[in-house]
């Protein structure tokens, strides 16, 4: 992936913030300052065998808002995104 695709992917987790109504999630979550604030390109060598991956790092929810990571995930999927999305504070 090159560098504009990381600008798309956080625009388009972004813009899938902005559509969720707090009232969907009774998670820890700071709706204030909510976004995304990394793409990450991730490769790992397991000793065996390279795994990559592309993970959304979304600030102001609880690493434990599992249910709002699972829907940013399902919804980035939807726009053709195959990402990890990792909450914290």
């Amino acid at each position: 992936m090159t560098r504009m695709d990381g600008k798309e992917i956080m625009a388009a987790c972004n813009d899938i913030i902005t559509g969720i109504a707090n009232r969907d999630f009774h998670e820890a979550i700071n709706w204030g300052d909510l976004r995304c604030v990394a793409v990450e390109y991730i490769s790992a060598w397991d000793g065996h065998e390279y795994a990559e991956w592309v993970r959304c790092v979304v600030e102001e929810a609880s690493p434990t808002s599992s249910k709002f990571a699972r829907h940013i995930h399902e919804e980035m999927a939807k726009r053709g995104y195959d990402v990890e999305v990792a909450t914290e504070w």
